[in-house]
């Protein structure tokens, strides 16, 4: 599968990781997983002593989540992220169509002769229970395709160390467009209190 995530690395402070090196906000690209798991070996090569971030955004957080192998890094912050493909087919279609959730075992059904895997297999808070690196997870308390008790499904089921943050009143939206001082606030303190500039 594919991967839409954005992978940093820190140079000087933790504010180029999400400004400079990652552009003038979080960038996002689409590549598979193998070239994030080649580009995460290179880098880890160039630069030894440097921690490794994976940001992904919505299904980019999933797809971070549920990466095979798992992604190399040192931190995950995940931001909207679905718990189920399930609850993530219901609620959109929910929210469009009066009753809509209804599809959902007709259009989940069509995952496994699509993409070759089966729905069940994309359950982040199942393989979430497997993430042993600090994970920030990040939502809006207005968003209705990941809502805030889909967010606490993937929260609570993460193993490792972890943190939960909600953007009061934001949607399902970009979280560092919706409230940037507050987004650099949550994110950089989580950075500088879970990893560690060898």
């Amino acid at each position: 599968g594919f991967l839409h995530v954005q992978i940093c690395l820190r140079f000087t402070k933790w504010f180029e990781m999400i400004s400079g090196v990652c552009g003038t906000e979080p960038s996002q690209r689409s590549i598979g997983n193998s070239s994030v798991q080649s580009l995460l070996h290179s880098a880890t090569v160039a630069s030894r002593n440097v921690p490794r971030l994976a940001l992904g955004i919505s299904l980019g957080g999933a797809s971070a989540v549920l990466a095979s192998p798992a992604l190399e890094v040192d931190a995950l912050v995940l931001e909207s992220v679905y718990p189920d493909i399930e609850t993530a087919i219901g609620n959109r279609i929910g929210a469009r169509i009066p009753g809509g959730a209804l599809l959902t075992p007709l259009l989940s059904w069509q995952i496994k002769p699509r993409a070759g895997v089966s729905a069940s297999w994309l359950n982040p808070a199942l393989r979430a229970q497997t993430i042993d690196v600090p994970a920030l997870v990040l939502s809006g308390t207005e968003d209705t395709q990941t809502t805030v008790e889909d967010t606490y499904k993937l929260f609570n089921a993460l193993a490792g160390v972890k943190q939960l943050h909600f953007f009061e009143g934001a949607a399902h939206v970009n979280l560092y467009r919706y409230d940037a001082q507050q987004y650099k606030q949550v994110v950089l303190a989580f950075l500088d209190t879970h990893l560690l500039f060898r």
